[in-house]
């Protein structure tokens, strides 16, 4: 008997130090006996973080791969925000016709796919362009959206980035067999009814996060067990703001007596910035930065910690914060976006108000609740339970007080 067969389109590689839902989802097709094609075109500027990442085949996976049109010239222009930004837009363009090339090139055009997947805006936009033409027309389409702060820019009437994100409106208008929103806390749920009127076919999923097993820890003797540990997981861009995480940790300094550590694990173009402003407060022997690491060695370092830090603009409910909550630790957070659906201040966690923050006060709730195991444990039962609601019985639980 034949096996089914599926197409994925996307402008994002596989990764093996960030999100691994880009590679587990075509995996997971293969390993249910699916004959797996992929076409990808691969950003090779210092813009993305793919430069610190190797290049990925997984194994029984047809990957057909270019490099995004531009997207080396765009490294001229690193310091000319507009000017790049046009550049990449450009470079979205022109990889349309390049993904369509690598579909003709690859006769893949000739054969029949059951499925045609469009993962994220561009691969979406191609995968539209290619049913304007008719191809794969007795193909089903699933769409797949990795959340969208869209929403926002709508509301708050930001004519500037609707219209520089118009690649994004017409990805999401859209009527595709299935389409998969990502529930990362940007209200993607509501998004999609606004543009289409409608959630019918709409899957509104947070994104898996493995159950850690931890038999023996490789970093652990790195790390002093009297040292109060501290730690963050996100690229190093500017709306991760990792800065407010180092100018928590000198307020800490202040007044916490005992020693501390926050360990920063990432990397992006903010890495030199980051390490001048740690410089800049005197606390150099207060921060590690460990860079980009593998995905799966995450689980060591919030193994480790004892309180995980998460301060995004937007919204706080990406990946890091729900392996945090697997990984049962005390979690400081801001309540943007639907952050605020997982974590309830003083309940499981410690969030403020993104508009209201004190340092000094978020220091001073954090020394209250270490010197109070009572209370520390009480979080973290707490915290099991929204564990439990959100990737167990699926029931609802009440948070005791």
């Amino acid at each position: 008997m034949e096996k089914p067969r599926i197409l994925f389109i996307s402008f994002l590689d596989f990764k093996d130090k960030s999100i691994q839902v880009i590679r587990k989802t075509p995996e997971y097709y293969r390993d249910n006996n699916w004959d797996v094609h992929y076409i990808v075109l691969r950003d090779v500027s210092l813009a993305d973080n793919y430069a610190y990442e190797k290049v990925i085949n997984p194994e029984n996976i047809n990957v057909y791969r270019a490099t995004l049109p531009l997207s080396k010239i765009i490294n001229l222009f690193l310091g000319h925000r507009l000017l790049r930004r046009l550049i990449q837009k450009i470079s979205y363009t022109l990889g349309y016709i390049k993904a369509i090339y690598l579909i003709k090139k690859n006769k893949l055009d000739k054969l029949h796919f059951d499925i045609i997947y469009g993962y994220e805006v561009h691969g979406i936009n191609t995968l539209k362009i290619l049913k304007i033409f008719r191809w794969f027309k007795n193909s089903k389409t699933i769409f797949r959206y990795q959340g969208s702060f869209m929403l926002d820019y709508i509301e708050t009437k930001k004519i500037s980035k609707i219209i520089s994100n118009l690649d994004h409106l017409i990805a999401l208008k859209s009527k595709p067999n299935l389409a998969i929103m990502t529930n990362d806390g940007t209200r993607g749920d509501k998004l999609w009814q606004v543009i289409n009127g409608t959630d019918e076919n709409l899957r509104f999923w947070p994104n898996g996060v493995d159950i850690p097993t931890i038999e023996a820890n490789p970093f652990r003797n790195d790390y002093d067990d009297s040292t109060l540990k501290f730690l963050t997981v996100s690229r190093l861009n500017q709306w991760k703001r990792v800065d407010r995480a180092i100018k928590l940790i000198y307020e800490l300094s202040k007044t916490y007596k005992l020693p501390i550590k926050l360990i920063v694990v990432g990397d992006g173009p903010k890495m030199n910035e980051l390490k001048v402003l740690v410089e800049n407060l005197k606390i150099p022997n207060l921060v590690e930065f460990k860079g980009s690491i593998a995905a799966s060695n995450v689980k060591y370092f919030l193994d480790i910690a004892n309180i995980f830090l998460s301060f995004y603009e937007g919204s706080n409910l990406g990946n890091p914060i729900l392996e945090a909550i697997r990984m049962n630790k005390l979690i400081v957070t801001l309540n943007n976006g639907t952050t605020g659906d997982y974590i309830s201040h003083n309940l499981n966690g410690l969030i403020y108000n993104e508009d209201q923050l004190n340092f000094k006060i978020i220091a001073s709730d954090i020394i209250k609740l270490i010197n109070d195991r009572e209370r520390l444990a009480l979080l973290k039962s707490n915290l099991k339970l929204t564990e439990d609601e959100n990737y167990g019985l699926g029931v609802s639980v009440s948070l005791k007080k």
